[in-house]
């Protein structure tokens, strides 16, 4: 999902790879912890092209040592940009009908 020329998640997959480096953990490190076979999965995270799925997600914030509530709030924030952008394009699609 994109809006504005991002996608939905990139903001996260930052977020996600300062707190993997802040951990003093590669890539290699995290995906195993998170029974992937390779870094792809992590990478692919942290390039905003998709999210962790929530089961593997709660592992990132006991692996990362994250705040619940501070990736909460990033989550609800990108959700909001991503309804709002959709929304206002929806309303000016109207306009021109």
């Amino acid at each position: 999902m994109k809006h504005k020329g991002q996608s939905l998640f990139t903001e996260l997959g930052n977020y996600l790879k300062t707190k993997r480096l802040a951990a003093k953990l590669s890539q290699s490190d995290a995906s195993k912890a998170l029974g992937y076979s390779g870094p792809q999965f992590i990478s692919n995270f942290e390039r905003g092209l998709c999210a962790p799925p929530i089961g593997k997600l709660k592992i990132l914030v006991d692996l990362y040592n994250i705040s619940h509530k501070e990736l909460t709030y990033l989550l609800m924030k990108e959700q909001r940009k991503y309804i709002d952008f959709h929304l206002s394009r929806t309303k000016s699609a109207r306009k021109k009908a």
